[in-house]
């Protein structure tokens, strides 16, 4: 995901900020390797783009959400002592009621068929309300910070609908959806400095 002027934005309110990567494994490898250089932070704010089921949601939507839910695995039980959904602690600068409802789960790429979304959703589906989103890194990085306390919110932006189309939506959605998250960026941190005064 690009934001544009991250740099900048990271110099300006003297916060650390990085590309974590593409997918569940490397995103938490990477922010593994974070905390190893800089020792545990205070929060962390995860941006990305995610794809939804029609009328879920819009195009551009962007938003902020503390919940996750498993990888699904298609047509497998989950053991019981595994965790299918969690909610991670929100850091103390983010109003409770500008958190959205919408799940956000791990998928290795864009999902073209509803079928297939609906199916791998029926694991955890059954469980939670409120709409279900995809995004290559959300759970890995969610759940890793959930395990150590780590309070963590996802700020996500809509670029696509589930469907044959999602990819070329992805694609036509992807720079404006960066301008979107940058924008709310500067406004949580803003909020942050406000609170702090």
């Amino acid at each position: 995901m690009e934001i544009p002027d991250l740099a900048n934005i990271a110099k300006q309110y003297n916060q650390d900020l990085f590309y974590c990567g593409v997918g569940w494994l490397d995103s938490a490898v990477n922010l593994h390797r974070k905390f190893k250089e800089f020792g545990n932070p205070e929060f962390i704010l995860h941006l990305g783009t995610a794809g939804v089921l029609h009328a879920k949601k819009n195009l551009l939507d962007t938003f902020i959400t503390a919940s996750y839910c498993q990888p699904p695995v298609k047509l497998e039980e989950f053991p019981a002592m595994v965790e299918l959904t969690w909610q991670t602690q929100i850091p103390q600068f983010i109003e409770k009621n500008k958190i959205d409802r919408s799940w956000l789960y791990s998928t290795p790429g864009i999902s073209i068929s509803d079928n297939s979304f609906d199916l791998q959703n029926s694991v955890v589906g059954q469980k939670i309300e409120g709409p279900f989103c995809e995004n290559m890194e959300a759970a890995s990085l969610s759940y890793f910070c959930y395990s150590l306390k780590i309070p963590l919110v996802s700020v996500i932006s809509i670029t696509n609908f589930v469907g044959r189309q999602g990819r070329v939506q992805w694609k036509a959605n992807f720079q404006k959806a960066g301008q979107l998250l940058a924008q709310k960026l500067i406004e949580i941190l803003e909020k942050k400095l406000s609170s702090k005064s």
